[in-house]
């Protein structure tokens, strides 16, 4: 029966060890499967993105998309809204207004966060963060590509 070493191996000599060990091992054979009898294994080849992913600024949350320093000041007045697969064609978000949104919806241009419907008041069209609340640029915002680039 071999015992063990209790001898410690520095990195570079575990590191070299465990490459001698996988190049002798070797990689298993390619085979191909149904998508639904891959779960669990490696892909053979990369995989290239062939598109953006997302393909523009996404929002992660239901609530308002806003420049953050002008909420961060004072109220804005909310100017429309934007359901998930819409766009917004009325151009970049104008000075001191927010864009009722929903989680998915694409960002319109000019706003640089969204802030959930939880954080902010809603009265007479407009919108102001409840006590204690802030809002950073980029907040509940997946920007273009950040999943997958093509």
């Amino acid at each position: 029966m071999n015992i063990p070493s209790t001898a410690l191996l520095d990195f570079n000599d575990a590191l070299a060890l465990v490459m001698r060990h996988a190049a002798a091992i070797g990689a298993p054979p390619v085979e191909h499967v149904e998508l639904a009898a891959s779960r669990g294994r490696v892909l053979a080849e990369v995989l290239a993105a062939d598109r953006d992913q997302p393909p523009f600024d996404r929002s992660t949350r239901d609530g308002f998309a806003v420049r953050a320093t002008e909420l961060n000041a004072d109220a804005v007045a909310v100017i429309g809204s934007l359901r998930a697969g819409e766009l917004w064609t009325r151009g970049p978000l104008a000075p001191k207004t927010a864009i009722e949104i929903m989680t998915g919806a694409p960002v319109p241009a000019g706003a640089d966060a969204v802030v959930m419907l939880e954080h902010v008041t809603h009265a007479d069209g407009n919108i102001a963060l409840i006590d204690g609340r802030r809002v950073r640029a980029g907040e509940n915002i997946v920007t273009i590509g950040r999943e997958d680039r093509a």
